[in-house]
């Protein structure tokens, strides 16, 4: 039984079962996590620990739905939060996992409503997320099952997947936001003036009118654009790949003069950047791209004392306490990140 014939198994079940209650969403998962075909955990060693009572204080009391175990090593791998299948996501339901993650240490939550979300929650508390729709085929569905079965759970993995995920469909937001914001008859000009004078190209356009429309199907992630926009498209790419030699030495260089800045300063790398902390307290989040770095800044943006410091808000985000960023692409602009950053550490 191939991966996404046990995804595409879980469709078919929730999809019958849209309108269970509660009480039997509970049942339904409990024997969809049991299964030894989709993720084999056993209910009879304990590894499906469900109405666990985990006590706060004298009298208060917490209930989460279902607790992953590995019976093994004794320990918790992930908890789960059900709501019915007919209901959509709302925060509340969210913030009520990671109530449970955070009194069970855990770095690794799963909220099944309407869709799947898995989440984890890093050292420094930062939150990452990933959607997953009960859609035949989802390539999510099946590294969903893939990376949650019993003899396959693997914390690391599992963070690096969904941190990786996270930052593609962030990534992909910002390129269709910017693309609602582009010029495509700017973008297309561009591309002929090379091969035609600008009268030429000025009276081909004054009688053609050009648009980014946006499509999109049921499938995840299946974005297109118009024709006469998608025979261009090469003009139009992401920034995210492979960091290039220059970003690599930016990246050397902003690291050890941060670390100048004080000797409390502590590095700690994680799957996608590098954090930066001083006794447990956040300074800064670097992210590599294939031609400039981004530092993530706990500082909100009026505060920046730095003039024409070319930092931006990024509240939007949803980047926890990280406020504001910079872009660094050269010399010049490491030395603008370095006296935000020094504002940040003399604040501590």
């Amino acid at each position: 039984m191939t991966m996404y014939s046990k995804w595409n198994s879980i469709v078919n079940n929730i999809n019958r079962n849209r309108h269970l209650h509660e009480t039997e969403v509970q049942k339904l998962w409990e024997g969809i996590f049991a299964d030894s075909f989709l993720f084999g955990y056993s209910r009879f060693a304990g590894e499906i620990d469900s109405f666990r009572n985990i006590q706060i204080g004298s009298q208060e009391r917490t209930i989460p739905d279902i607790v992953i175990r590995d019976s093994v090593a004794n320990k918790d791998l992930f908890v789960v939060e059900l709501k019915q299948h007919n209901l959509e996501f709302r925060t509340g339901y969210k913030n009520q996992l990671f109530s449970y993650m955070r009194l069970l240490r855990l770095n690794v939550g799963v909220l099944i409503c309407n869709k799947i979300y898995l989440y984890i929650l890093d050292n420094d508390d930062q939150e990452f997320a990933v959607e997953i729709p009960f859609l035949q085929d989802n390539p999510l569905g099946k590294e969903f099952v893939e990376l949650f079965g019993k003899n396959s759970f693997d914390k690391i993995k599992v963070q690096q997947f969904i941190q990786r995920t996270h930052e593609f469909n962030r990534h992909v937001e910002e390129i269709k936001d910017s693309l609602s914001h582009l010029s495509a008859v700017d973008v297309l000009k561009q591309y002929y003036a090379n091969s035609y004078t600008n009268e030429e190209i000025e009276r081909a356009f004054s009688s053609v009118h050009v648009n980014i429309v946006m499509e999109t199907s049921q499938h995840v992630g299946n974005t297109r654009m118009t024709p006469s926009v998608r025979q261009n498209a090469s003009l139009l790419t992401t920034n995210r790949a492979t960091p290039s030699a220059e970003t690599s030495r930016l990246m050397t260089t902003l690291e050890s003069r941060i670390k100048e800045l004080s000797s409390r300063i502590t590095v700690h790398q994680q799957a996608l950047y590098m954090a930066y902390k001083i006794d447990n307290h956040n300074i800064c989040a670097i992210w590599p791209y294939s031609h400039y770095v981004e530092i993530e800044l706990y500082i909100d943006l009026q505060d920046i004392i730095i003039q024409n410091s070319g930092a931006y808000d990024i509240t939007n985000r949803r980047r926890g306490k990280r406020k504001s960023a910079i872009k660094v692409a050269n010399s010049g602009d490491i030395e603008k990140a370095i006296l935000i950053i020094k504002q940040i550490v003399n604040r501590m």
